[in-house]
């Protein structure tokens, strides 16, 4: 159970979701009145750069109090002028960015040597113009170049109870190299909250994670994707892969019909390392969304519930069973998922055996499924998940019955002890299941009798 500033421990799952209702459900709230105020107000058509120098918390002069005067002068600028320059702060940034037509840019020139941390006073206004945040601007910040966890510098850190960023209809922005935590209080809640649009890019950040990679920097919520559609949380390759872990419900949360997603590279539940560091609920549920939010190749483990949970009711429900033919209905049409029947490790390969059950090939249409699978060095406790280390995918095709077998080996052995798990994406659709039930790798049996 992670504790934050402020928070008291979280007695019972009950507790919890209702806790979490009221947070998410007042957070929403206040996003609505600062998106309405936000829109309300002309822009000056062009797009900028605007430099961060600061870590103060000052609004821009054109935000008096924090409310717009009527007048953009298209600067960064608080009033203060510092050594180094006029002062920008992130506060000023987004303000002066909101009020121009185009992609704005934000970068970050601090002097210091060290991280840089941005506690904001109250919660940062939402951006509501499409816009690049790059925290790699900073210093000797430098993306992750591992293909396994990950080495990322990060140098700018937003802390503190108001520390998250809203985006709110600013389709096509993008949120890259920060690390975001202690965002817990009801005005805030999440570290990345994306509401309406589409097109977003979350992309090498540290979610719930200190600079250091390996300290919880809890907020309630990770990542939040609500009426969003067609944006990435991570992507394919390593400069891209976020971590997302620490938090106090779940890593990502996609939801209110959002659609056409991928959350992909990532590690949800570890540490840089790929040690424990669990959030408190699922790695990534999927709680009244829409279909075709693809879920591939992320390091999803320790967390505290499922790895992965598609859910129709308004809390993660557990296991979803699978149906006959895959009928049912629900977020990625709860997607059935792969049944592992044997993973057998012999002297030089492991053999991985399996089944799937789902939509029917048909005379006019083939329904091709990808297969990923994954190793754990111990099973969830639900028995299903989750999926610590990918180790390969393979595609199959269901037959008019709607069923498929499949035989894989992946490049390196997987010890025996461990435990193999997988997951079914529908390819045409992109509507990914949950994980499989855990099988054990086991010796192979010699002779018999």
């Amino acid at each position: 159970m992670l504790i934050g500033p402020g928070e008291t421990m979280i007695g019972t799952k009950t507790e919890s979701r209702e806790a979490r209702s009221k947070a998410l459900a007042l957070g929403l709230l206040v996003v609505a009145f600062m998106v309405a105020a936000m829109l309300l107000t002309a822009r000056p058509a062009h797009a900028a750069t605007f430099t961060v120098n600061s870590t103060g918390d000052q609004n821009d002069l054109d935000f008096p109090g924090g409310t717009f005067d009527g007048s953009s002068d298209g600067r960064c600028f608080t009033g203060d002028v510092l050594v180094i320059g006029d002062e920008c702060t992130l506060r000023a940034a987004i303000q002066a960015a909101n009020k121009l037509r185009g992609s704005d840019t934000i970068e970050f020139d601090i002097p210091t040597t060290g991280v840089a941390t941005i506690d904001p006073d109250s919660r940062l206004p939402s951006i509501t113009r499409t816009v690049t945040i790059n925290g790699y601007t900073q210093g000797d910040a430098r993306p992750n170049t591992q293909a396994q966890g990950t080495d990322a510098v990060i140098k700018i850190r937003l802390d503190g109870f108001d520390a998250g960023l809203t985006l709110s209809g600013a389709s096509n922005s993008v949120i890259r190299g920060l690390a975001i935590g202690g965002c817990l209080a009801d005005s805030c809640n999440t570290g990345i909250f994306i509401s309406g649009g589409e097109g977003y890019k979350i992309e090498g950040n540290f979610i719930g994670v200190a600079p250091d990679g390996t300290s919880s920097l809890a907020n309630k919520w990770g990542v939040i994707l609500y009426d969003a559609d067609g944006s990435t949380v991570g992507g394919t390759t390593p400069a891209k892969r976020n971590l997302i872990s620490g938090n106090v419900f779940e890593g990502v949360l996609v939801t209110s019909n959002s659609s056409g997603n991928t959350i992909q590279g990532n590690l949800i539940g570890t540490d840089r390392n790929g040690n424990p560091l669990g959030n408190n609920d699922s790695g990534v549920a999927l709680i009244f969304a829409g279909a075709g939010n693809r879920i591939l190749s992320n390091s999803i483990f320790s967390n505290g519930d499922l790895g992965i949970d598609l859910s129709s009711t308004n809390a993660a429900d557990g296991v979803t069973a699978n149906d006959d033919k895959d009928l049912d209905t629900g977020p990625n049409h709860l997607q059935n998922y792969p049944v592992i029947t044997s993973a057998t490790t012999f002297p030089t390969f492991t053999s991985i055996n399996g089944t799937l059950n789902s939509t029917p090939s048909t005379r006019e249409k083939t329904r091709t499924f990808i297969i990923q699978f994954f190793s754990n060095t111990s099973a969830d406790s639900s028995g299903f998940g989750e999926g610590k280390t990918f180790i390969g995918q393979i595609q199959v095709t269901t037959n008019r019955q709607g069923n498929a077998t499949f035989g894989f080996a992946p490049t390196q052995e997987v010890p025996v002890g461990e435990f193999i798990t997988a997951t079914a994406t529908r390819k045409d659709k992109g509507d990914t299941s949950e994980f499989s039930q855990a099988n054990d790798v086991e010796e192979p049996v010699i002779g018999g009798g």
